[in-house]
Formats: C-alpha cells, sequence, structure tokens
C-alpha cells in the first residue's frame, strides 16, 4: 500500500489538499483493489462510500433496452461516489474495473469520525468534492440556456446521432 498512498497523496495534492492533510486523509482511507470485470457500484443500489481511483480505469455504464449503455471511462486520479458519501442515495450508474484498479474509499462513517479527529482535514475534503461537482454541474449546463438580449431560454439541442442519441433519448423517457 506504500506506492498506492504515495501516488494517492499526489494526486490529493494536484487536487489542491495540503500534502499534510492528504497524508491524514489517506491512512484513514481503506484499500480496494479490482480486477478486470469486477464490479464496483451497481446501477440503482444504495452506497454512502467515496472512491479515489488510484491507478486503473472504470467503465461507466448504465441500463438501457435490456442491455447496458457504456457512457464513458474513469481515469486514475478522480472521485466516484461523491454524491454517495453526501446523501447515501441510489447508484446513478454502475462502475466495473477495465483493468487492475486500486482505490482509497472512504465510507461515512469514517468521514464522521474524521470531522470528530481532524476536522480541517474533512472540511477541505468536503470542499473538493464541492469544487469537483460544481465543476461537472457547469459542464454539464454549459450550452443548455442562451441569453438572447434580456430574455434566457434553452437552447436548441443540436441533431443527435450514434451512442449519445439513445443514451439523451433514454434519460428522457424514451424506449430506444
Amino acid at each position: 500500500m506504500g506506492g498506492e498512498r504515495a501516488r494517492a497523496i499526489a494526486q490529493l495534492h494536484a487536487r489542491g489538499l495540503s500534502e499534510a492533510h492528504a497524508d491524514i486523509l489517506t491512512q484513514r482511507m481503506r484499500s480496494v483493489s479490482l480486477e478486470p470485470g469486477e464490479p464496483l457500484l451497481t446501477y440503482g443500489t444504495d452506497h454512502d462510500t467515496l472512491y479515489l481511483l488510484v491507478e486503473g480505469r472504470l467503465a461507466v455504464t448504465v441500463p438501457m433496452g435490456g442491455g447496458e449503455l457504456e457512457l464513458g471511462k474513469v481515469q486514475a486520479g478522480h472521485w466516484v461516489g461523491e454524491l454517495h458519501l453526501i446523501d447515501g442515495g441510489p447508484s446513478t450508474a454502475s462502475l466495473r474495473a477495465v483493468e487492475h484498479c486500486s482505490m482509497l474509499s472512504i465510507d461515512h462513517a469514517l468521514l464522521d469520525a474524521l470531522e470528530e479527529e481532524e476536522p480541517a482535514v474533512a472540511s477541505n475534503l468536503l470542499t473538493l468534492i464541492a469544487r469537483d461537482l460544481a465543476m461537472r454541474l457547469r459542464r454539464t449546463s454549459t450550452g443548455l440556456i442562451q441569453r438572447t438580449g434580456d430574455t434566457w431560454r434553452l437552447a436548441k439541442p443540436p441533431e443527435r446521432k450514434g451512442w449519445l442519441s439513445q443514451a439523451i433519448s433514454w434519460l428522457q423517457g424514451g424506449s430506444e
């Protein structure tokens, strides 16, 4: 776990956490490993755990038309399960290892203990998560609203084709 912790500290430091806080955090996090094809999260199931993908890649899929639609891949250095840590709600996608993955995890109970014993570390972690979620929300909403003079309206969506069209249709309640 020494190399895994060192990589995790570097990744957390690159995201804005001080090395000292990253060291404290990684000491408290649990190590998780997956082999190719193993699931981490399953769509619709409840979780309360945040994972930092230290090494490897995870495929992100959603159920669609009796099968699965792959939405993309999560690369090393990224979080998964941020919403789970905050609200403990159901997973909005399934995650499966594409290759060997090493992760560090923190669940709600560990976060509560961290808040009690190292409040500055817990606060900084939650700030990082909030920034990441805000950045994703901005990327998602960019281009959805247009301003014409003093009026705001929904942007006309571009013509959709291929797998992305199917995903958008499914998210809008379609059956494609």
